[in-house]
């Protein structure tokens, strides 16, 4: 039996130290905004098979195909489930980075990029951490699955949406999600409701006199409406999350600055908490949008649903997810904190459609990422690589007559 110990295991993350910062490296220099994730998703494959591994292919939009690729020790055994995403966000409008956004600079120990944390380094830690393993001799008694998702950043609906839907990771048993979480284990992840209200009206020249409100006047009043009802929304407040979001972020009227506004978009960004029902918090919303129609049937609306992630607890009682915090503990040498946060991943789908535990766990830190400056701290990144090895033999073991 091969020595996968602890301690060996960060030993051999060491000799491939300079393989895993220039795998690292150049994924970072490959631009995978959403909608353009091709370049790495081609990168990815091409790595994956170089050493040994059969990559599937599933694109539901031209040009953007999302990555599967399974290492198989012994058949009949459990499968572990490594989730990652290659899209990005793009780069901050109007702000200079130090070093440009694709650059891969590495400074004071530390690699710099657009994406690096979000979550190029906890995809790049996955593969090295098969790679080493199976090159080191290591077989696992049961199968790792590697996957890589596009459009998480948008609404997954060309990714992980449409894999579930075509039956992909229901024979999976447990995995992580490789996520930023500044190498803690993020064990609750609140609900996300993002929907766009539509507001009409007749529009016309300033100077014509009309007796209706325009579009925009519209979507201002039931915006200041919804204002009031984030007052009562983040008076709420729950242990580990705090206060659940009310958002309008986004408010698009008019055509041009001498006609009235026509049509009025605004978008509502509703973060909500496991212990609140998904039903109310629709309710609240809908009650708001509802009154104003009731009042004046010119604030007639439609509404869009554009993207809906569950609320996910892991059960850190559950035997699997005990084993990945005894391999973070293990390779980090400390206590690992658990936390919790409001913003969503590809991770909540999966465990909402097969019920397996998937806790996150990634080096990068969520509040630097999609920053002019984001990076990942090197060392944090291999430990990552390690942290995965020691999870994969704790749960799968070596397969039976190895040696």
């Amino acid at each position: 039996m091969i020595d996968i110990s602890a301690e060996h295991i960060r030993a051999m993350v060491e000799e491939y130290r300079d393989e895993a910062v220039r795998l690292f490296q150049e994924t970072v220099q490959i631009p995978s905004p959403t909608g353009q994730e091709g370049r790495l998703s081609a990168f990815f494959a091409e790595y994956m098979e170089s050493f040994g591994l059969e990559v599937r292919k599933y694109e539901y939009e031209q040009g953007r195909p999302n990555l599967l690729a399974e290492w198989v020790g012994n058949d009949q055994g459990k499968k572990f489930v490594f989730n990652g995403h290659m899209d990005v966000f793009p780069p901050p409008v109007g702000i200079r980075s130090k070093f440009g956004p694709w650059s891969g600079v590495i400074e004071d120990g530390k690699l710099y990029g657009q994406g690096a944390g979000d979550m190029k380094a906890g995809d790049c830690a996955a593969m090295m951490a098969v790679r080493i393993l199976k090159e080191k001799g290591y077989v696992p008694n049961g199968r790792v699955l590697l996957s890589f998702m596009v459009d998480e950043e948008n609404t997954s609906e060309m990714g992980v949406r449409s894999l579930l839907r075509d039956g992909i990771f229901r024979d999976g048993d447990f995995g992580i999600c490789m996520e930023p979480s500044d190498n803690m284990l993020l064990m609750e992840e609140g609900g996300v409701w993002q929907t766009e209200v539509t507001y009409l009206a007749s529009g016309g020249h300033t100077t014509n006199p009309v007796c209706e409100e325009d579009a925009l006047m519209k979507s201002i009043k039931v915006i200041l409406a919804l204002y009031k009802l984030r007052e009562k929304v983040e008076a709420r407040s729950f242990p580990g999350l705090g206060h659940p979001f009310l958002q309008i972020n986004m408010l698009n009227a008019g055509t041009v600055s001498n006609v009235r506004a026509s049509k009025s978009t605004f978008s509502i960004d509703r973060r909500f908490a496991a212990e609140e029902d998904f039903e109310t918090v629709r309710q609240e919303i809908l009650d708001v949008l509802e009154r104003f129609k009731a009042e004046d049937p010119a604030y007639d609306y439609t509404l869009k649903e554009v993207a809906y992630y569950p609320s996910a607890k892991r059960d850190t009682g559950d035997g699997a997810v005990k084993l990945m915090i005894q391999a973070c503990e293990e390779i980090q040498g400390r206590k690992v904190p658990h936390f919790a946060r409001y913003a969503s991943s590809d991770a909540v789908h999966i465990m909402d459609q097969t019920g397996m535990q998937m806790p996150i766990y990634g080096p990068g830190c969520l509040d630097i990422c999609s920053t002019a400056e984001e990076h990942v701290v090197l060392e944090d990144y291999l430990t990552a690589i390690a942290v995965y090895m020691r999870m994969l033999v704790l749960l799968l073991g070596q397969k039976e007559g190895q040696t």
